[in-house]
């Protein structure tokens, strides 16, 4: 097998991978965008489940819903109650959620094992459908962003263009590089995205001194023919909806938070391993029990 044999074979394959872990990252996207309305879906999911709870005259108290909850669950002794939400309305029913935490003190490895699948899946799904969606976005930038635009109510820039002259060369690189510093004072320069076409402005991305992103947030965009400031990307002056999509790239990445968010995203990156690996060990006890239970 030849070198340009194996290349096209590396190609196909990235490109057919690409579409079906794009189209899983989409719904990922998707369902990870449902969380905004979570209090939403909680209630509608608890109304088709146990119905509308009839107010009386007097509440119960919040221990005999400890013993009550405690008592439906005691065949399953790994599940400890960390968290009581009282109702908010007369007509809401109370919430109880088990401990977010792995228990390794005196831990039986089946119960060490369901604490780990139950704690990386929680924190999987939430990080998960922050880069899928942000993901999706990357992809498709000309469909999120005037979309995040309208939702923040935020006026969408127009394209900036240069308008070719007849006749006319463009500036030279310096002089479009001064123009951009006097735009732009007490910035530097960290990126020059030139022109491809007559009619494309110059890009000239900035960055404050102040400011964690590597390339900054700041830019300057003008004319290549004439060096008239067409749009100015001020990190100091941005918009609500500018701010949103500035912090897609850094979600995406994980590289909001310094050193200790990067580490974090690493084990991300590793939790359907984990995931898969503690779910294969939870079937594996089923199986061994059913097993024994078969043999009696």
């Amino acid at each position: 097998m030849n070198a340009k044999t194996v290349r096209n074979f590396v190609f196909k394959l990235h490109r057919y991978i690409g579409l079906v872990v794009g189209v899983l990252l989409i719904i990922v996207g998707l369902t990870g965008s449902l969380l905004v309305f979570t209090p939403e879906i909680d209630e509608f999911l608890l109304t088709r489940q146990i119905g509308h709870v009839i107010p009386s005259e007097q509440r119960v108290s919040i221990e005999s819903v400890l013993d009550t909850v405690k008592a439906a669950y005691s065949k399953v002794p790994e599940l400890k109650v960390q968290t009581i939400y009282t109702p908010k309305e007369p007509d809401a029913p109370y919430q109880l959620n088990s401990g977010f935490k792995i228990k390794w003190k005196n831990a039986h490895p089946k119960r060490v094992n369901f604490d780990i699948h139950k704690v990386a899946g929680i924190i999987a799904a939430v990080f998960l459908a922050l880069t899928g969606f942000t993901g999706f976005y990357l992809n498709f930038r000309g469909f999120v962003t005037p979309i995040i635009y309208a939702i923040t109510f935020t006026p969408n820039p127009p394209d900036p263009v240069s308008q070719p002259i007849a006749g006319s060369t463009a500036l030279s690189l310096t002089q479009l590089l001064q123009k951009a510093d006097a735009a732009l004072p007490n910035t530097v320069t960290t990126a020059v995205y030139l022109p491809q076409t007559p009619e494309a402005a110059i890009y000239i991305r900035k960055k404050y001194s102040h400011e964690e992103a590597i390339l900054g947030r700041s830019g300057v965009y003008l004319d290549q023919y004439t060096g008239k400031t067409i749009q100015i990307e001020d990190a100091l002056k941005k918009s609500l909806g500018d701010k949103v999509l500035d912090s897609f790239i850094p979600l995406h990445f994980g590289t909001f938070g310094g050193l200790p968010t990067r580490i974090l995203y690493v084990f991300v990156g590793l939790a359907p391993l984990i995931l898969f690996v503690t779910g294969f060990v939870m079937w594996w006890y089923r199986y061994q029990a059913k097993t024994t239970n078969s043999d009696v």
